[in-house]
């Protein structure tokens, strides 16, 4: 049985779907441990939040990052948005597009998130413990 985010997944065509196929299989490389939902009626990968979301319309997507504005230093210039908030993000009109950047981009998202939980529930005392 297929679950929300998988019965949208499978509904896009095209362009869309190549390219959230690429996005699905590049988060499960980079964070195998995400869970794969739906959020605000888009797929969203997340880790105790939201860390990514894929908004689909007919020529291509556009991948947000919900913590954007502390990805803004991993590739200068290649993420969009400067409003107040802290959501940035991509457009992505090809699976090509989904490139060294953006895989680097989708590691250190979820990266920033599993520190940020870790720091919030008190698991990390020191830098040290993250080697």
């Amino acid at each position: 049985m297929m679950t929300e985010c998988e019965q949208v997944l499978s509904c896009l065509v095209g362009r869309p779907r190549e390219i959230a196929e690429t996005i699905r299989r590049e988060v499960l490389a980079a964070a195998p441990y995400a869970e794969m939902g739906i959020s605000l009626g888009v797929p969203t990968w997340s880790f105790h939040d939201r860390v990514v979301s894929l908004i689909p319309f007919p020529r291509k997507c556009n991948l947000h990052f919900w913590d954007g504005d502390a990805l803004a230093d991993v590739v200068p210039g290649k993420l969009r948005g400067t409003g107040s908030g802290t959501i940035r993000f991509l457009e992505l009109h090809s699976m090509l597009d989904v490139d060294s950047d953006v895989k680097l981009l989708l590691r250190e998202a979820f990266a920033h998130k599993v520190t940020l939980f870790a720091q919030k529930d008190g698991i990390l005392a020191s830098k040290a413990v993250l080697y």
